[in-house]
């Protein structure tokens, strides 16, 4: 974790800085098989699944918590995001 104020300050969003960043060294890259990427077809839009067919972020919630009201909170949630996120 990093109080850095001049780094902070390459994150700021809307006028808003984070308060601290998490600082990852890295000592070692292990790069995937090409053939399992290939494999994988990660690009090929053939393979992309349709969002509709994704839960909601208010589904997922209700499913560790059973009488959350997931209705509410997806229909919420765009704004709520647009008020809290910066």
């Amino acid at each position: 974790m990093t109080l850095d104020a001049q780094l902070l300050e390459t994150f700021e969003v809307k006028g808003k800085k984070p308060l601290t960043a998490i600082v990852i060294e890295i000592d070692r890259v292990y790069f995937q098989c090409a053939r399992a990427l290939k494999r994988s077809q990660i690009w090929n839009p053939a393979s992309y699944l349709e969002v509709d067919s994704l839960p909601s972020a208010g589904t997922l919630i209700r499913s560790a918590i059973d009488d959350f009201d997931a209705k509410s909170y997806d229909a919420q949630l765009q704004e709520r995001q647009e008020q809290t996120l910066y």
